[in-house]
């Protein structure tokens, strides 16, 4: 019940972020705003700011048309 009404803490998300990029290889903003419909775009771009500091994502692509792959990824 807590963990519903309080939601996931980000090092959770931050997880969730990158299972999904293992799983689908590249993904723009909408489709993580579906993998974690208890967050706000604003929240998701913080934990991807994050994760590209920490040389985990990096982003490809300009703007609207912009989407996020693993570091690692070719």
């Amino acid at each position: 019940v807590y963990t519903r009404r309080r939601g996931l803490d980000r090092e959770t998300n931050k997880v969730l972020l990158l299972k999904h990029l293992e799983a689908f290889k590249r993904a723009g903003i909408r489709e993580f705003e579906e993998a974690l419909p208890g967050l706000s775009r604003g929240q998701i771009h913080s934990i991807l700011r994050v994760l590209r500091r920490e040389g985990k994502v990096r982003r490809v692509g300009a703007k609207r048309g912009s989407a996020w792959e693993l570091a690692s990824a070719g």
